[in-house]
């Protein structure tokens, strides 16, 4: 267990967030399929990746100041109401 916590504590502090959230699940599906090595780390990595695309893209959303959908609608509904 304490190999467990000290695995947790270097990816976050290599800055893998969601790799330390999911290392317990990851490591109990390997423990029942009994994947390669690369193979465990490539899930880990990919679900990691997933999510800093994902915060990424939200970031990006925000920082672009969008127009929410709801006022984009109630514009066309007004201008086509004209």
């Amino acid at each position: 267990m304490i190999e467990l916590e000290q695995e947790r504590l270097r990816l976050e502090e290599l800055g893998l967030q969601q790799a330390a959230l999911l290392l317990d699940a990851h490591l109990e599906a390997a423990s029942h399929g009994q994947p390669t090595y690369l193979s465990f780390l490539n899930t880990l990595l990919d679900a990691e990746i997933a999510e800093r695309q994902k915060r990424n893209m939200e970031v990006r959303t925000k920082l672009a100041h969008l127009p929410y959908w709801s006022s984009i609608l109630l514009s066309n509904l007004v201008l086509t109401n004209d």
